[in-house]
């Protein structure tokens, strides 16, 4: 059995930034918050991930063990949430990652809800993770970038073409049950020190480099028009029963589950667009040589 003590790992020294930008700190408000009023308040919710992200930036960077212990002592609230043994025997994936932080962050223990995560305020929550790309000769910074993309919703199966008629029945894709759901997205930026984690220590030393909402009805007017053109795209594929996903940019039908091979299908954000709606959200710049994107880690 494990149970999170409020003790921190040993790490290796390592110069990440957060996502405030070069701006100096701003203070860790003293508030002790309501576990009710994180999740339903959306005022108290932006504090709350601005406290968390003001300790990130004094701490850089921060491990996910340290993160819970640290929203323990803002919130007594998530301490209950703290006890890590319903994930006692089960495979260290990014999933249950997600559902780590779901659980120790937010308070929501793992669920079949088709609603969003924070449902109270729409809110989805997605873990993003991140690579670290050295200086070297050609680079004079270090950069980060996204490693994958961000999937939002299942789609439909190529084996019954009903399954589509959410997507192929909207005008547009702000009409689909995807993106009612994830009209706002909170996405949680980490940089994982390991590539497979044999023990839950290791998954809990990941460093967590940002916490950031995403409002996709108030993304640039440049990738509304990117979203608009690839869900066109998306449609016809579907309705010339020539399901792919090449030339979508932005959001994509991609395939899902046992690779590829059930013939299932989900909504999805690419990694390059999704870079561009985190920064977009932070307020930071993309850097771009050719077809690579990445972000400064002294920018963040």
């Amino acid at each position: 059995m494990f149970i999170l003590t409020i003790q921190l790992l040993l790490l290796p020294t390592m110069s990440f930034a957060t996502p405030l930008g070069n701006a100096p700190a701003a203070e860790i408000s003293e508030e002790v918050y309501s576990l009710t009023d994180i999740v339903t308040k959306r005022d108290v919710y932006d504090k709350y991930i601005q406290d968390i992200n003001t300790h990130s930036k004094k701490n850089k960077p921060v491990c996910l063990t340290e993160l819970i212990s640290f929203v323990g002592t803002r919130c007594p609230g998530l301490k209950p949430f703290h006890d890590l043994t319903n994930f006692d025997g089960k495979s260290l994936n990014k999933g249950i990652m997600g559902q780590i932080i779901e659980q120790t962050l937010f308070g929501n223990k793992p669920n079949c809800i088709s609603e969003a995560d924070l449902h109270a305020l729409g809110i989805e929550l997605k873990i993003l993770p991140m690579k670290l790309l050295k200086q070297t000769k050609k680079y004079s910074h270090d950069r980060i970038n996204t490693k994958e993309r961000t999937k939002l919703s299942y789609a439909g199966c190529e084996r019954t073409p009903t399954t589509f008629n959410d997507i192929t029945d909207a005008q547009i894709f702000q009409d689909t049950k995807c993106y009612k759901k994830s009209k706002y997205i909170s996405y949680i930026g980490y940089i994982s020190l390991e590539k497979i984690w044999k023990t839950l220590n290791e998954l809990l030393n990941n460093k967590i480099l940002f916490i950031t909402t995403v409002d996709l009805g108030s993304l640039p007017t440049e990738l509304k028009e990117e979203i608009k053109v690839d869900f066109v795209k998306i449609q016809t594929s579907i309705s010339e029963k020539k399901y792919t996903q090449t030339g979508q940019k932005s959001i994509h039908c991609h395939r899902c589950g046992s690779k590829g091979a059930s013939g299932n299908r989900a909504l999805g954000f690419t990694p390059k667009f999704t870079l561009k709606m985190i920064t977009h959200s932070m307020g930071i710049d993309i850097e771009q040589k050719g077809r690579s994107m990445w972000i400064r880690e002294d920018s963040l």
